[in-house]
């Protein structure tokens, strides 16, 4: 059986597609994600892991944001090939 990889797990610079939000995350908060284009089938990159657990910043559509552990374990994806990173996003 495939273990499903969430959104925290990406790693700097890596890209990926989401699959999908769980159905856990509070209507409010599900709400904001798609305002901010976190749905399934969009591309996302992580642009920065903070140390110690910290929010990491990522890139979907054009906007750049952080997003929480708790709310980023909740979003799961398909991780795009090794060293696909297309490098179109902002400077951070």
């Amino acid at each position: 059986m495939e273990v499903m990889k969430k959104l925290w797990d990406l790693r700097e610079k890596s890209e990926a597609v989401i699959r999908s939000l769980d159905s856990s995350i509070i209507s409010s908060q599900y709400q904001r994600l798609v305002e901010l284009g976190i749905r399934d089938g969009e591309s996302v990159v992580c642009l920065k892991v903070s140390p110690f657990g910290g929010p990491r910043v990522y890139q979907v559509c054009g906007s750049v944001f952080s997003i929480a552990r708790d709310v980023a374990s909740r979003i799961s994806i398909d991780e795009a090939q090794p060293n696909s990173f297309s490098g179109l996003v902002a400077n951070v």
